[in-house]
């Protein structure tokens, strides 16, 4: 069996979270600040929270009315106790010149000592009262038909009564007219909607399944084309690049060595005095030392001086051998020492 105490519980976090359900609501068509949104909870209220009842009742009268709430709420933003009492006298008369003007709201009116220390029940639904006040307000400004917003008043006279029973009755035929339509048009743009998502899924599983294909067989020409690279090849790869940069280093120096010899560039330097003219004068025609001209000269040198060679035997080649060999360990000898 349920107790007092549960259902005064639960009852009381119902009214918490409807405030908070309405107020969040005009959160998206009235951003609020910073400040605002640092204490908006859903159980902001079960406690003393003055920082919490400060910002939000500051906010739904600006959404409420801006303008009257500049003439009315003077002493915000608060710094000191003393902002905080003109607050709450600010707050105090202004929650009775909504009643004036409202008459069938009916906000609860507040003892000044509340508003001190403000939480629990008694300010959850004050909140709550003024929570469903602004979204009635904001319905009417931007909505055509409000008459269903205005809460029904008995009266004395059946005849007053009645014409509010009709004005009701066809205010509801035309929201149920309009309710109709919107279902049908609803439905309809549903039916086409899920054909369209119907013909994209398709397509994407199309799109899909194709390139899986392309994918499939780029692996396979992978798999023929193109080897595994080993260690082994990887060096063989490496000694081809030194070879080729070795190429291409005596290219270069050939290039060079052709330029020199085609481009007219063959007259070498030397110092004539530190020659023998006698010796130098067959190898040259000129007084300059043509490079082109020292080898022809220098070859036919040596071809004339080649026949006047005396031909070695066997004798001697075998002594000069011999005296090289001699040679050869004594520079040994020396590398031990």
């Amino acid at each position: 069996m349920t107790t007092p105490l549960v259902k005064f519980r639960v009852y009381e976090t119902t009214l918490h979270e409807k405030l908070f359900t309405n107020i969040k609501i005009l959160t998206h068509v009235y951003p609020p600040s910073k400040d605002f949104n640092e204490v908006f909870k859903v159980d902001m209220f079960k406690k003393n929270n003055k920082a919490a009842f400060q910002q939000v009742i500051y906010y739904l009268f600006t959404v409420l009315d801006p303008e009257l709430t500049k003439e009315k709420i003077k002493s915000w933003p608060t710094y000191d106790a003393k902002g905080d009492r003109e607050f709450r006298q600010e707050v105090l008369s202004f929650i009775d010149h909504i009643n004036e003007k409202y008459e069938s709201v009916d906000i609860p009116k507040l003892m000044p000592s509340l508003l001190v220390s403000p939480g629990g029940i008694k300010i959850v639904k004050f909140m709550l009262k003024m929570s469903i006040l602004v979204t009635y307000a904001h319905l009417k400004r931007n909505k055509e038909q409000t008459d269903l917003l205005a809460p029904i008043r008995s009266s004395k006279d059946p005849a007053i009564t009645e014409t509010i029973i009709q004005q009701i009755n066809r205010t509801s035929s035309i929201v149920e007219k309009r309710t109709f339509e919107n279902y049908n048009n609803f439905h309809k743009f549903h039916a086409e909607a899920l054909v369209e998502a119907n013909r994209i899924v398709e397509q994407q599983e199309k799109i899909e399944k194709e390139l899986a294909e392309v994918n499939k067989a780029i692996e396979e020409e992978k798999k023929k084309n193109i080897k595994p690279v080993g260690v082994e090849n990887v060096k063989d790869l490496q000694q081809q690049m030194t070879n080729l940069e070795n190429i291409k280093r005596m290219c270069e120096r050939a290039k060079e060595l052709l330029e020199c010899v085609s481009g007219g560039k063959q007259v070498l330097e030397f110092y004539k005095e530190n020659i023998n003219p006698d010796r130098i004068k067959p190898l040259i025609q000129t007084d300059n030392l043509n490079l082109l001209q020292f080898c022809n000269g220098l070859n036919d040198r040596l071809s004339k001086e080649h026949l006047r060679m005396p031909a070695f035997s066997k004798e001697d080649l075998k002594d000069m051998i011999q005296f090289l060999s001699g040679l050869t360990e004594k520079y040994k000898q020396l590398n031990l020492v």
